[in-house]
């Protein structure tokens, strides 16, 4: 959709290597941030799983080694958009933070408690940083669509004629894309947006259940589940 938008509202000039590269209209670092967050959040359920799990320590080691790359990639990606650097910054800094040794030397409770209480704030900080991408995305496409709609108008063959049935289902493949694309980033937002309420339930949960940590099932099924469900996202 981007690369047609750019051709639809090409100025009317010869044709050149630069021709229909606008980097005002890029959206593609947009996505590529995005889909870093929704890794982040994968990896950060990871380190949930493995506090929860008996044989802790390895795991713990390996999925906060995980969760640092994917910390990383985040403020790789974030450094093309300016306006979000300061607030994946802020983010990724508490994450580090939080699955500091320090941490994860206590106890297995203390250390499941404390991780999740302090990362409360920042999984509701990347959830929002994520639906919010997906808004600006979502009304971006709606202005290149109407543009992409305006100029196939001003060519559309006449009615009845064949070259108008090719046109109309080209146009017709392109709009269905485009409401596909909209339909997934509603329903991504929409799941983002019930994980900093499922965080901070399970992590309530744990006051009730504390002394039974070792064998935490529904906890480690909620992570399990939440690491799927991310990875078909990013799929």
């Amino acid at each position: 959709m981007q690369g047609h938008y750019r051709v639809v509202t090409a100025p009317d000039a010869e044709l050149t290597t630069n021709s229909f590269l606008n980097e005002n209209s890029d959206i593609i670092p947009q996505l590529r941030m995005r889909e870093d967050a929704l890794e982040v959040l994968v990896k950060y359920v990871g380190v949930l799983d493995a506090l929860a799990t008996k044989d802790y320590e390895a795991d713990v080691d390996k999925a906060s080694i995980q969760l640092a790359g994917s910390l990383g990639k985040l403020a790789t990606t974030s450094k093309a958009l300016p306006d979000k650097q300061a607030e994946a910054g802020g983010i990724i800094a508490t994450f580090i933070d939080v699955v500091g040794r320090e941490i994860v030397r206590e106890k297995r409770v203390n250390a499941l408690k404390r991780v999740m209480d302090m990362s409360q704030k920042s999984i509701g900080d990347l959830a929002n940083l994520i639906v919010g991408g997906n808004l600006r995305i979502t009304e971006a496409s709606d202005i290149w669509l109407g543009r992409i709609i305006d100029h196939a108008n001003a060519i559309r063959p006449p009615f009845s004629t064949s070259s108008r049935l090719a046109f109309d289902e080209r146009i017709a493949e392109q709009l269905q894309e485009a409401r596909a694309v909209k339909e997934s980033l509603a329903s991504i937002s929409a799941a983002v947006t019930r994980i900093p309420q499922a965080h901070q339930e399970i992590r309530d949960a744990l006051e009730k259940k504390s002394s039974n940590l070792d064998s935490p099932k529904a906890l480690v099924q909620q992570a399990q589940q939440a690491d799927n469900f991310y990875r078909d996202l990013n799929q």
